[in-house]
């Protein structure tokens, strides 16, 4: 269930931002590791394959957000404009690893170092919606996508095995919704039929 629904929706979102080559982009790279995960997961289970699997996946993913993050920031002195998200950034990554009861494995320090990325793309991208030269909704719910995860992913290493049942199907759901989102926001470009 959870794999057909990020399936389903990646394709939706894949399909309506393929005028738009930085989310198509995104999407396929998403695409990709979804498929990838899964078949690590159902033929090897959540072991170490599993765990590299996630990590390259993830890092292509976190690229891609960054590569979207920093392509909306606009004008001079762009890294001045982010460095507040990234402090803010390194500062929930170190609460997080205080607060986080369990102990951190190298599986939870990847979420970890995840949450903290998308936390920095979550806030610059969500702040630069509004100066972006188009698709200001996309970016906006883009931003909210990210800091959605990172909340999730922080929550879900303060609170251990509490948040363990939701660990396969909330953050399906909450990508389906925001994928959904995007997909339903980007305008079609003029004088192309759907």
């Amino acid at each position: 269930m959870r794999f057909a629904v990020r399936l389903i929706t990646t394709v939706y979102a894949l399909r309506q931002t393929r005028y738009t080559p930085l989310f198509c982009l995104y999407f396929m790279v998403y695409f990709g590791d979804t498929v990838a995960e899964e078949i690590v997961w159902q033929t090897f289970g959540d072991g170490i394959a599993y765990l590299w699997a996630y990590g390259i996946g993830s890092t292509l993913l976190c690229l891609f957000a960054l590569w979207i993050t920093m392509d909306n920031v606009r004008g001079a002195r762009r890294l001045r404009k982010c460095a507040v998200p990234g402090v803010l950034a390194v500062v929930a990554w170190r609460v997080v690893e205080l607060e986080s009861h369990t102990g951190l494995d190298s599986g939870k320090r990847l979420i970890l170092t995840v949450g903290a990325f998308l936390l920095f793309c979550g806030i610059v991208t969500t702040a630069a919606a509004t100066y972006a030269k188009s698709n200001h909704i996309s970016l906006y719910f883009f931003g909210i996508l990210w800091l959605a995860q990172a909340a999730y992913f922080f929550a879900y290493l303060i609170q251990g095995p509490e948040m363990k049942a939701t660990g396969y199907w909330a953050p399906a759901f909450i990508c389906a919704a925001l994928f959904l989102a995007i997909g339903w926001t980007i305008p079609d470009p003029v004088g192309v039929k759907m």
